[in-house]
């Protein structure tokens, strides 16, 4: 009971932000680092999502506003990895924003996460994912308040089967479950 309690549908904003924020940061290490965060199964994980979390390219969901304010500070590439790095840089540096960009991502942790969240209905869910992989095996401290230990075992165990499965076929289940739906709504 107590794994299912500390899924992040129960969980308010601010908290949603800061597990957002700390994988960005776990993410992000030191470049001599780079190669072994590269490796990390919950790397490959988020990067194997991509296309279900942001798109091809994930800078388009944002306003032409946020767009702009996100180049003033950096160059953000097309991965997860550089998503979540700027959702990180928008909280942290809050202070900074432009008017329009305050204006769009509003002031309150609720309104900062309903942005992210309607823009990128998929990145909270499958982070949690990718993460129970690294935590699974690491028991990493920082993440402990996000995660029941048992519980997330059997949900790295479950993402694993899903992952080798989609290696395997190409497929996820939602699309499965999207082409049955169009298939009998509009059968052939």
């Amino acid at each position: 009971m107590k794994g299912v309690q500390e899924h992040p549908i129960f969980w308010n904003s601010d908290k949603k932000i800061r597990f957002l924020a700390l994988t960005s940061d776990r993410l992000s290490q030191n470049p001599q680092e780079q190669n072994q965060i590269d490796d990390l199964e919950m790397s490959r994980y988020l990067e194997m999502n991509s296309e279900r979390i942001g798109g091809e390219d994930w800078r388009l969901r944002l306003e032409s506003e946020l767009q702009e304010d996100l180049r003033k500070f950096r160059n953000y590439k097309d991965g997860i990895k550089d998503l979540l790095r700027a959702l990180r840089n928008k909280r942290h540096h809050f202070r900074d924003l432009t008017i329009e960009a305050r204006n769009i991502l509003g002031d309150t942790p609720d309104s900062f996460f309903q942005y992210w969240s309607r823009a990128f209905p998929n990145l909270l869910r499958i982070t949690y994912e990718a993460v129970s992989l690294d935590f699974d095996k690491t028991n990493d401290p920082f993440f402990s308040i996000f995660f029941d230990k048992s519980y997330c075992s059997i949900l790295a165990a479950n993402v694993r089967r899903v992952s080798e499965e989609v290696s395997r076929t190409g497929f996820y289940l939602d699309d499965f479950i999207t082409i049955n739906k169009s298939f009998f709504i509009n059968p052939i």
